[in-house]
């Protein structure tokens, strides 16, 4: 409980910092459980591990076409099923931490994307 607490601390800085010098970016790629995929873990094999940790609240990321890991400043747990699929973000940038404040999300379904509801910031 005290690495989801310390968690939370981190994140709630980071948003302090993205709100004051943050610009607005959209990027393309694949849903991902940034802790995992920063060990290097992934794939199909990966994806029921990467549902549980985004239900627990671990952070997740856009792991976009520029080879970068952008992390989401958002409620992990009501993105989980989005796991691995291809997605759009659009919102506040912060490069010192890569990290999006998603202000719209977009699923690819087929050839569409479709606008997901965007949940609440990471508490």
């Amino acid at each position: 409980m005290n690495k989801f607490k310390s968690a939370a601390v981190v994140m709630l800085v980071i948003l302090s910092v993205v709100s004051l010098y943050a610009k607005d970016k959209t990027v393309e790629g694949e849903l991902v459980d940034v802790t995992c995929n920063m060990s290097g873990a992934g794939g199909e094999k990966h994806l029921m591990c990467a549902i549980s940790c985004a239900k627990n609240g671990q952070p997740i990321g856009v792991a976009a076409k520029d080879g970068k890991i952008y992390t989401l400043l958002t409620m992990s747990p009501k993105l989980a099923d989005l796991m691995q699929k291809k997605v759009k973000v659009t919102g506040a940038y912060d490069v010192a931490s890569q990290s999006i404040k998603p202000s719209k999300i977009f699923v690819k379904e087929g050839r569409k994307w479709k606008e997901v509801e965007v949940p609440g910031l990471m508490m």
